[in-house]
């Protein structure tokens, strides 16, 4: 469950300062898109928790199919693919995403002529990539885990991402996001190495090789 949270909360915070940001530049060019801004989140917020809602109860259908006799070296199999795969997103996957969502941004916020419809949907799409990137990253290592524990880490993530970002704002310590998010990239990459070890562990063990 803590890579869920770790996860969702990163995801989360990502989402709201993006809104953030785009409320900001409203607010400072007094367009007066803030309604539509703020209805966009909502709805892609509505649409990604959605979509990790989906991919959580498909992965518990995956988990209840397969064969007994087969289950416990795919978990095994899993934890090592689930390591290996935090390790890539903290430095590779994750870096590209934001690198792509801050250029898009970035292109947006220099027309200032953007109609509601366009300020409603960049806020709906960038604040719904987050739910794909969560489904993305949290899939393998959804799969150990029933589906009350995912939801409750995501549900722990998204409330840990709302109050640090409400701590950040309202001390105006922005250079603390940084701070923060390398943290969390310390503790996944921690995770990572813990999740391969046991599972290569297990594995060895199952067929009777011990360390």
């Amino acid at each position: 469950m803590l890579s869920t949270v770790l996860i969702s909360f990163r995801e989360f915070i990502e989402s709201m300062l993006v809104v953030g940001i785009l409320l900001g530049f409203s607010k400072r060019f007094s367009l007066g898109k803030e309604k539509q801004i703020i209805g966009g989140a909502i709805t892609g917020l509505i649409g990604s928790l959605s979509l990790v809602l989906i991919s959580f109860i498909l992965v518990g259908k995956l988990h209840a199919i397969l064969p007994e006799e087969q289950l416990e070296i795919f978990e095994h199999i899993l934890l090592v693919v689930s390591g290996t795969f935090l390790i890539i997103i903290t430095f590779l996957l994750h870096p590209l995403f934001s690198k792509n969502k801050n250029n898009h941004l970035d292109r947006f916020m220099k027309n200032t002529k953007q109609s509601s419809f366009s300020f409603m949907l960049v806020s709906f799409l960038l604040v719904l990539q987050e739910g794909v990137e969560i489904v993305l990253f949290t899939s393998s290592l959804a799969f150990n885990k029933s589906f009350y524990e995912n939801m409750m880490g995501l549900v722990i993530g998204f409330i840990g991402a709302l109050v640090a970002t409400v701590f950040l704002y309202k001390t105006y310590l922005h250079l603390h996001i940084q701070k923060l998010f390398r943290i969390t990239e310390y503790v996944l990459v921690g995770f990572g190495i813990y999740l391969i070890f046991t599972g290569g562990k297990e594995l060895l063990e199952l067929y009777h090789f011990t360390f």
